[in-house]
């Protein structure tokens, strides 16, 4: 579930929701946290809006890449950019109905963040 926390964050802070300070915070004291599939979307997009991409399976071919990845760095100090990209493709590729806006009733999805990205 890690890839979860990893994608909603990372689109609260490039939506401004949040700041990289608030966001290291969260994991550091949020052990157990539930994200309602509303937020996907959301978050995709605003990946996707930076990176300048259709959808999040493209991240590797974004110029920008590497200007996300110092944030992604921020948060998660031990995550390479063939790290970060296989992980959005997980989320995207687990979670495509959701991302895409196919109708589903609401549900959350249990996220615990592993003590390796808390730190």
């Amino acid at each position: 579930y890690y890839y979860n926390i990893l994608v909603i964050i990372l689109g609260s802070i490039l939506r401004q929701t949040y700041t990289i300070a608030q966001a290291q915070i969260f994991l550091q004291l949020v052990d157990t946290c539930y994200i309602c599939h509303e937020h996907f979307q959301p978050a995709c997009q605003e990946i996707c809006k930076f990176l300048g991409i259709e959808d999040l399976r493209l991240v590797s071919t974004s110029e920008k890449l590497g200007e996300l990845m110092r944030i992604v760095n921020r948060l998660f100090p031990n995550y390479s950019d063939s790290k970060f990209e296989d992980l959005v493709i997980c989320f995207y590729e687990k979670y495509k109905e959701v991302i895409e806006g196919t109708p589903h009733p609401p549900a959350t999805v249990p996220v615990k963040p592993t003590p390796a990205i808390a730190q």
